[in-house]
């Protein structure tokens, strides 16, 4: 059983995607805007807007969805995601990317739990955990 995260986001999706693509050295398995939707009532200002997006890397899968125009988003804490790593240097390649425009919650640093372990907020304003076993 896998756990998949679903991203909403306002109208910037597309943007966000690519951005996570870069970070994550993932591939967009599957897009579809709106308009594509067969059967389903769609406004004008969100044809081109992505209904959903799958970006796959390594053997994980992250949704991505523009809410309607009819069901604005508001960014906050209620959706965290946590990246666990065998190897610290791309732990803090990552790290560092996803912290560019955003706001360091925790330094990447060894925890008492046995892991070098970050969190933050990246430039969409969703948080993101990352751990690295130091064993």
């Amino acid at each position: 059983m896998k756990i998949i995260s679903y991203l909403m986001l306002d109208g910037n999706c597309e943007e966000a995607l690519g951005f996570y693509k870069e970070v994550l050295n993932g591939e967009v398995a599957y897009l579809q805007r709106y308009k594509e939707a067969v059967g389903m009532e769609i406004a004008d200002e969100d044809k081109e807007k992505i209904l959903h997006a799958q970006l796959v890397f390594g053997e994980n899968i992250v949704y991505f969805s523009d809410a309607g125009s009819h069901q604005p988003v508001k960014p906050g804490n209620n959706v965290a995601l946590t990246l666990g790593f065998e190897d610290a240097k791309e732990q803090q390649r990552v790290y560092d990317l996803l912290a560019k425009e955003g706001q360091i919650l925790m330094p990447l640093e060894d925890q008492f739990w046995g892991s070098k372990f970050g969190s933050l907020i990246d430039k969409y304003g969703f948080y993101w955990n990352l751990d690295c076993s130091n064993e």
